[in-house]
């Protein structure tokens, strides 16, 4: 039995869309003005991604090591909504497509082998499932220029990310 602590800073820039969907509204009057559909899409692109955590592992055989992981993740991301509409009104109708930052914290669950080629090589591949928490940020705002009303709406942002690698290491 083994055991190791981990830590990383992801100094690459993760682009993820989050959802895109269609949302449709009934307009019984038939009011042409008013909004009957849009598209909305949500992309997250992550930035400042660190985390720490355990790799308690099993020695399989001499040249084998099995591990799993329990980790701990922080990211800062930028979050931009755009919306179209899908029907029924011009584009005008959108307010704004908002743009903003925010903080995600969640927990990694990981498998992982380490394989020994010699005395100084080795493989190593993992995979790990992170579950960040959700937070709440503006998404598009509508306006009925007939009415003068504005609907503006949030959206919980649940990121969540897969990760696989494969790594080809020196022992020194």
């Amino acid at each position: 039995m083994t055991f190791g602590i981990t830590t990383s800073l992801d100094l690459t820039r993760t682009t993820q869309q989050l959802s895109s969907e269609s949302i449709t509204s009934a307009n019984p009057t038939g009011v042409p003005d008013n909004p009957t559909g849009y598209r909305m899409t949500t992309t997250l692109k992550s930035k400042n991604h660190w985390s720490v955590g355990i790799a308690p592992g099993y020695v399989v055989n001499k040249n084998l090591l099995g591990y799993v992981t329990l980790s701990y993740h922080q990211m800062r991301a930028d979050i931009t909504t755009t919306s179209s509409v899908a029907s029924g009104v011009d584009a005008g109708r959108i307010l704004n497509n908002p743009s903003s930052g925010a903080s995600f914290s969640g927990i990694g669950l990981g498998l992982g082998g380490k394989y020994l080629l010699d005395k100084s090589w080795f493989f190593e591949s993992n995979l790990e499932w992170v579950k960040y928490r959700p937070e709440t940020v503006l998404a598009p705002s509508l306006t009925s220029a007939v009415d003068e009303i504005t609907v503006t709406q949030t959206q919980s942002i649940k990121p969540s990310t897969l990760s696989f690698k494969v790594m080809l290491g020196y022992k020194f």
